[in-house]
């Protein structure tokens, strides 16, 4: 989707909007892609973006769980249900249980949850007679064979009534 972590959220009208949380990284992702003509690009936090309800047919994310609170993850939660059409999904990707790589840091913002938190914060969400439910959760194969790491973890849920 882009060379950089971002996360992006696509309308029914094909258009895509794409928010990171540093500005350079936002700034980045609008040079490589702006020529596609249908992404809007937002320097912002998604624990209080503001979308209109049912707006968005997918919400994509990429490492961005593990550096929120959990009362953050579940706010998100909430609201990405919120902002999905009747039948949208939400996919994302998150490191669990360890760090992703191997490489020696010596700050490490990062709240390595168990697999099963993230899964619990999706059943938890409610918005307006919805719920999401889970169609897929799997280990990435890309970090098994690159990394020997299996807790690089997948999800895919879809908005269904409650």
């Amino acid at each position: 989707m882009c060379d950089v972590d971002c996360r992006a959220a696509c309308s029914p009208d094909g258009s895509v909007l794409a928010v990171e949380f540093i500005q350079k990284f936002s700034d980045a992702n609008q040079a490589s892609h702006a020529h596609m003509g249908n992404i809007d690009f937002v320097c912002g936090d998604v624990c209080t973006l503001d979308l209109s309800p049912g707006s968005q047919d997918v919400v994509f994310i990429n490492w961005l769980l593990m550096y929120l609170s959990d009362d953050e993850v579940q706010k998100f939660a909430t609201n990405a249900l919120r902002w999905l059409a009747p039948g949208g999904h939400l996919f994302f990707r998150e490191s669990c249980v360890q760090q992703s790589g191997t490489k020696a840091r010596e700050f490490n913002p990062t709240h390595y949850r168990q697999i099963a938190e993230y899964s619990r914060y999706c059943e938890q969400a409610e918005s307006d007679g919805f719920k999401f439910e889970q169609r897929r959760l799997q280990s990435s194969q890309t970090y098994i064979q690159a990394k020997g790491n299996p807790n690089q973890m997948i999800w895919l849920w879809k908005k269904v009534p409650a």
